[in-house]
């Protein structure tokens, strides 16, 4: 997988993380998220989680040869 990709795609839950944590300003106590869930998209969009890592990718595109 192309490290563009990869950089790419964490820029895309980065911005999926903000439209939801928008949508919990906006909608407060009507949404579904918990306090830990806020907490999960704070720390993405401060670059304190990355959910898509190189070593991720590595690890699911592994082949056993035995």
């Amino acid at each position: 997988m192309d490290i563009l990709n990869i950089t790419n795609m964490n820029q895309k839950y980065i911005e999926l993380a903000k439209q939801k944590l928008q949508n919990h300003k906006v909608n407060g106590s009507k949404t579904e998220l918990s306090i830990f869930q806020v907490a999960e998209l704070i720390d993405v969009i401060n670059g304190r989680i990355e959910k898509i890592t190189l070593n991720n990718t590595i690890q699911h595109f592994s082949v056993s040869l035995n």
